[in-house]
Formats: structure tokens, sequence, C-alpha cells
């Protein structure tokens, strides 16, 4: 099992909704804080080392606050994570066996492949659930 703690998802909920309101201005710390549910001063933290990795960049002033760097199809579910969280790895004991060890590299892997996708690819999946929760309504 992957450990994704905290600061990974508050991270990348930051980045998600920034994404959602790529191209409309800066977005306000208190605005993401209260939308995704994160406490401001720890977003606060985390936005400073998301800024030193170049996903986002600030505005100081009366319209100040946080931006995406880059489009959301440019920025990377893993990449954002890791940089948060350092490399994702599995929880495991000591494996002694080379055929166990190369199962959980491989299962590993697979699972990282699962976070390779785009902060786009997240709004295309929030605006698939909204059409079939409309559809289904």
């Amino acid at each position: 099992m992957l450990e994704i703690s905290a600061k990974g998802y508050y991270g990348l909920a930051a980045l998600f909704h920034l994404a959602l309101n790529y191209n409309k201005g800066p977005v306000l710390i208190k605005e993401i804080a209260r939308r995704q549910n994160i406490p401001q001063n720890y977003l606060e933290q985390l936005l400073v080392r998301l800024k030193n990795f170049n996903f986002v960049k600030s505005f100081r002033g009366k319209k100040g606050g946080y931006a995406l760097c880059a489009p959301p199809s440019h920025i990377n579910v893993l990449d954002v994570l890791t940089s948060l969280e350092g490399d994702l790895r599995l929880i495991r004991s000591c494996v002694q066996s080379e055929v166990l060890r190369l199962f959980f590299n491989k299962v590993e892997k697979n699972i990282k492949g699962l976070f390779d996708q785009s902060l786009e690819d997240l709004i295309l999946t929030k605006h698939e659930l909204g059409q079939k929760l409309m559809y289904n309504i």
C-alpha cells in the first residue's frame, strides 16, 4: 500500500482547485482553504513548497493570490506527489525472496502508473462525474 500523507492530499487538492480556476486570475489562499477544507496556515506552507517546485506562482497586492505556473495538462499528479512526499514507495516488510521482491517492484510500478495523470485529466473526470449525476437525476 502506498502511504500518502495529508501534505500530499492537501497539496494536490490545492493544485486541483487552481486548475479549475486556470486563466481566471490568482486565487486567494483563504478561498482555496475554504473550498478544499484545508487549514489555511498549513496551506500557506504547502503553497510555498509548491512554488519552490514551480507548480504555482504568487501575486501580491489586493487582487493577489496563487495561480498555476503551467496549464493543467502539463502538471502531472505523480510529479506533484513526489515533490511533496518524496519517492512514493510501497510499505513492505523485509522480503527475502528475489521473486517476491520483483513482484512488489512490479506492483509498485503499476500503482505509480495510476498516478501518471495530469490535472487536466482530473478536471475531465470531474466533468464526467457531473454529467453522470445530472443524467441520473
